[in-house]
């Protein structure tokens, strides 16, 4: 699952090196070429100057979101991924809300919550199964 998401991304970002919409961006070309090659660092550092020279250009933002997750840079990812939401770039909401809405939330409930919840997850289904006559 997770690597058919990744090579859905690298597909995605391939095609949208195509069809950046603000013409002709050298930095952005140069930061899918780099992301191409596995160069994340430098392809951020690209897209970064893409961003300040066309910043309500949802492709920098989302490449430069994939490169930062590549790197294992979760903040940063959901940061970008944000930012391209709000510009209206079709493929970084569904992103944003599987990847970072739910681990926000995991990281700030207390352990004793988490118990809880599992807990009641737990009868709730048992309860459910319990109504069709399967038991656990």
């Amino acid at each position: 699952m997770r690597s058919a998401l990744l090579f859905s991304i690298f597909i995605l970002l391939s095609m949208f090196a195509l069809c950046q919409t603000k013409g002709n961006d050298q930095n952005f070309e140069k930061g899918v070429t780099a992301f191409q090659s596995g160069n994340y660092k430098e392809a951020i550092s690209y897209f970064t100057l893409s961003t300040n020279d066309h910043p309500d250009a949802s492709n920098s933002f989302f490449n430069r979101a994939v490169s930062y997750y590549y790197l294992g840079d979760s903040c940063n990812f959901c940061a970008d991924l944000k930012k391209a939401t709000g510009l209206g770039h079709a493929d970084a909401p569904k992103l944003y809300d599987d990847n970072c809405i739910f681990k926000r939330i995991i990281q700030v409930v207390p352990d004793s919550v988490k118990l809880k919840y599992t807990d009641a997850l737990r009868l709730e289904v048992g309860r459910h199964l319990g109504q069709h006559g399967i038991r656990l």
